[in-house]
């Protein structure tokens, strides 16, 4: 018959080191890594690296960590890594190229970035890259009607016409506040209280329009006889920006 196997005496065998080379079968089931369909992806998880696969090209697959080193994608392979070293070559986009700490700007001519000379004069312009402290802010240029209007009357109408300095469309803020734009109001009543006393009514977006640099408001919907009270346009911060998601910081904070 057949023996039996040998009793497990709890010893564990020296030589048995363990080698990354011999668990590739389960480094390659890292289902995360198998995921990951390029390689500064798959440099964004933890262990993983980028390698050649038999069939051709590379792959991402499963790695290690000891003491000593964990595996990683390289720079080469993925050279937008933070501790990687910065090439003007491997910034592909304008404001990539402003803010890299290689010394580069953004030659529009041959639509790539390159060095800066060595006087530093070869900046990238706003054009390029309006996020640069330089640049412009999204600002209000006008405002009709005037202050002190009366909304309603025949001379005046109902509309509210906001014009900024460059293009614009809806912000993040219009989604996650119905005050983003509002009419902040207060009557003689409410400013007299202790403390003073606002209402607040909400514009929302099915009330205005916005094209090109433009933002028209019909008030006609706002729940509120206006001309009893003094009425200001308030717009957060956030709730307009421009085509380069600059965000407009609003008529007040909060």
């Amino acid at each position: 018959g057949r023996e039996d196997p040998p009793a497990c005496e709890g010893r564990i065998d020296p030589t048995a080191a363990w080698n990354p080379e011999l668990q590739k079968s389960l480094m390659e089931g890292d289902e995360r890594c198998l995921w990951a369909p390029t390689a500064c992806l798959c440099a964004s998880i933890r262990k993983c690296q980028w390698l050649p696969h038999p069939s051709g090209g590379e792959r991402c697959y499963g790695g290690w960590e000891t003491d000593r080193i964990v595996t990683r994608v390289s720079c080469k392979s993925c050279p937008y890594q933070s501790d990687c070293p910065e090439k003007c070559e491997d910034s592909y986009t304008p404001c990539m190229c402003a803010f890299s700490k290689a010394g580069c700007w953004w030659d529009p001519l041959r639509d790539r970035c390159s060095k800066q000379d060595e006087y530093g004069k070869l900046q990238t312009s706003c054009d390029d890259c309006a996020w640069q402290d330089k640049c412009p802010k999204l600002s209000v240029t006008e405002v009709s009607p005037e202050q002190w209007s009366f909304l309603g009357d025949d001379d005046v109408g109902w509309l509210i016409n906001v014009t900024f300095s460059r293009p614009v469309m809806a912000g993040p803020t219009l989604s996650r506040s119905n005050l983003g734009v509002h009419m902040k109001c207060q009557s003689e009543e409410e400013a007299g209280r202790d403390p003073p006393y606002f209402v607040k009514f909400p514009i929302t977006q099915s009330w205005f329009s916005i094209t090109d640099n433009f933002m028209v408001i019909d008030a006609r919907g706002v729940p509120n006889p206006l001309k009893l009270r003094l009425c200001d346009l308030t717009i957060l911060d956030s709730a307009i920006t421009d085509k380069d998601y600059i965000p407009f910081t609003g008529t007040e904070q909060g």
